[in-house]
């Protein structure tokens, strides 16, 4: 039996288990947009969220100490303006969330990147992770965007922007048009936000699952 480098998997279940906290942030977010529950549901996700990173990221002391102080901060900020509102706390929510999923991208990105063979489906679903939270990264850019200059964005249906749901569509190329970016900086950031995805599914998910699958064959010819 391949036994698994410690630098492909820190914890056991690790980046499945954050995979999917992201896509069920993904898929309930937009369901209660709006709705009396939004700000209380959205600040339970995100603690879901920040925990599966602190469980798939934090494989040292260091890392978990500063994870979780990112987690708390972001919790606050939630809170606070959910609470009191306004643009400062929207900026500082934004602001924590893009650098506390930035690290943990990175972190993430480091390790897949040193994997040279052994490519498991957890390390797939590592990949997977990262994707979804690029698009979470780009959610809170685009919120920061939003709150630094007030109309940066149009929304069809809502005075309010669903950035998390917008950042997806934009990640994926799908595009309804349905949220409109209408300044430079909304409008450069979203191309940002679409090249990069489809660079990121094109270059490393591909090339990993090219791996998986070369290693597996390998192991049957054997």
């Amino acid at each position: 039996m391949k036994m698994i480098s410690k630098k492909t998997l820190s914890r056991p279940f690790g980046y499945s288990s954050l995979m999917l906290t992201l896509l069920a942030m993904e898929f309930i977010g937009p369901l209660i947009v709006n709705s009396d529950l939004e700000g209380l549901v959205l600040g339970v996700l995100v603690v879901m969220v920040a925990g599966s990173t602190i469980y798939a990221a934090g494989d040292s002391h260091f890392r978990r100490i500063l994870l979780v102080l990112l987690a708390l901060a972001l919790a606050c900020s939630h809170i606070l303006r959910s609470v009191i509102g306004g643009a400062p706390w929207d900026m500082a929510y934004d602001v924590i969330g893009a650098l506390m999923f930035t690290y943990v991208s990175l972190l993430l990105l480091s390790k897949i990147l040193s994997v040279r063979s052994d490519v498991s489906g957890e390390l797939i679903a590592g990949a997977v992770a990262v994707y979804l939270l690029l698009g979470m990264i780009f959610a809170f850019l685009f919120g920061l965007v939003e709150a630094v200059s007030p109309g940066s964005f149009l929304d069809a249906h809502s005075q309010a922007p669903n950035f998390h749901y917008y950042s997806m569509v934009t990640l994926t190329t799908l595009g309804y048009g349905d949220i409109v970016p209408v300044t430079p900086l909304a409008r450069g950031l979203g191309s940002f936000e679409a090249v990069l995805g489809q660079l990121y599914l094109t270059v490393l998910v591909a090339r990993l699952v090219g791996m998986h699958i070369s290693v597996g064959m390998a192991g049957k010819s054997d």
